[in-house]
């Protein structure tokens, strides 16, 4: 279920199961996948990021958990993507 106003941008992937998404946001070009997501929906802020989590999603905090695990050096692309995404959901009021 997609409630009235929601805004889907083209590029957009939302997880299986995902209900009650009311914004979105897409990011191209950063890190391997070249393309993240992030939506707010029932069960909280969502991100995925292609292949890391196969669009599954994950929240915020778990994303940025694995991220740090995976790339220590905080130059990483996703490091940027995240910080905009925090900044659009603190904008939006998500988180």
């Amino acid at each position: 279920m997609i409630r009235a106003g929601a805004e889907i941008w083209e590029g957009a992937k939302i997880g299986k199961g995902r209900k009650n998404i009311t914004k979105n946001i897409v990011i191209h070009g950063l890190g391997e996948t070249k393309t993240m997501t992030a939506f707010d929906c029932n069960d909280g802020l969502i991100i995925t990021i292609g292949c890391r989590n196969n669009y599954k999603g994950d929240t915020y905090d778990n994303i940025m958990d694995r991220i740090k695990d995976k790339y220590k050096n905080k130059n990483h692309p996703y490091y940027a993507a995240m910080r905009l995404i925090k900044s659009w959901a603190k904008y939006e009021k998500i988180i």
